[in-house]
């Protein structure tokens, strides 16, 4: 449906020798050292952003799914994105 809202959680970033070293704390904090790097490199490939135009997502922030606002879209339009929706 048109009022569908699909929350993606990522954590992005970078890893350096003491982000290795240190890690999160917890049982699983390792798996998600290296799930961040291929997070980031998700999130800067072309081919996901030509995706996200070709389906014509509406990227959101929580206040915007939370509460009708559109402050992304505003953001993107303010910016020039091309991942600006037009409605």
């Amino acid at each position: 449906a048109d009022d569908d809202v699909i929350v993606q959680a990522w954590h992005p970033g970078s890893l350096d020798y003491f982000v290795y070293r240190q890690g999160d704390s917890g049982r699983f904090s390792r798996n998600f050292l290296f799930a961040r790097l291929i997070d980031a490199e998700a999130l800067c490939s072309p081919a996901v952003k030509q995706w996200i135009i070709d389906h014509r997502i509406e990227l959101v922030n929580y206040r915007d799914a939370l509460f009708g606002t559109h402050e992304m879209q505003n953001h993107l339009r303010a910016i020039d994105s091309d991942l600006f929706i037009r409605c």
